[in-house]
């Protein structure tokens, strides 16, 4: 009889995680080559090794159902399952009454494609449509003074920006963004009205806790530098990395 020892099941381990995670990244490069493409290999093994951990997290532990859960993680972020974007998400993976696995992945993943399909429209053309849109008044949302109340003006704003995501969101889901923008701002010791407003955009095209994506670590890297403690270069800086990140999602291969 073989008997293996513990080292040796150790390195098998460490081995398959390694054909998976090579696996992923093909994956990725076929059915995400925007992805791909803007963050670059590195950055996409992180966060595939980032949901190979949450993954197990939820007793995803089979190499399917860590694909389904690491394919939502790049619709969606890569925290979507604490992203208050999307509470059904949290109820699906939250939902012990389903015994296997399997159905709770399949669930999850045909959840979140719905999801997308609501808010992207045929062929994208709804999230293309707004990151043109985006490009067009970039300038504006940073150095226009909004007069009046803030979480109108910045509803009217986001509405103009991609309507359709904000309507499947609805007005309750913005009015939490507007609270939680403001304060995760001032967290970053980001105050002026401006860079909460640069701030609550980013979270709304790239997910509530995009300052905490391993897909966009430039977000964090601006937000968390020690050396920028004016938060006016801060801002500046933010947007600057944001107008780039912009450009080479509507720029063709």
């Amino acid at each position: 009889m073989l008997h293996i020892r513990k080292e040796q099941m150790t390195t098998f381990r460490t081995a398959a995680f390694r054909r998976f995670e090579d696996d992923m990244v093909e994956h990725v490069k076929e059915f995400f080559p925007n992805h791909y493409r803007i963050a670059g290999e590195p950055i996409v093994r992180n966060v595939i090794q980032y949901g190979i951990e949450r993954s197990q997290m939820y007793d995803f532990t089979t190499e399917r159902n860590m694909c389904l859960y690491i394919t939502v993680m790049f619709m969606l972020g890569s925290n979507f399952d604490t992203d208050f974007f999307f509470p059904w998400a949290h109820e699906i993976l939250k939902d012990k009454s389903e015994a296997d696995p399997s159905v709770q992945a399949d669930k999850l993943a045909n959840t979140a494609l719905d999801f997308m399909k609501r808010i992207a429209g045929e062929n994208n053309a709804d999230i293309n449509r707004a990151f043109l849109t985006l490009r067009k008044e970039h300038t504006q949302i940073i150095s226009q003074d909004p007069t009046g109340n803030f979480a109108i003006h910045i509803k009217n704003l986001l509405q103009r920006l991609f309507h359709r995501k904000y309507v499947v969101l609805g007005d309750q889901t913005i009015d939490r963004l507007v609270n939680v923008g403001r304060k995760t701002a001032a967290d970053y010791g980001i105050t002026s009205v401006n860079g909460q407003i640069l701030l609550i955009v980013l979270m709304f095209f790239l997910g509530s806790a995009c300052d905490r994506e391993p897909f966009l670590p430039w977000i964090k890297d601006i937000l968390t530098d020690p050396t920028m403690e004016d938060q006016g270069k801060k801002v500046k800086r933010l947007y600057e990395e944001s107008v780039n990140y912009m450009e080479k999602w509507l720029t063709k291969p």
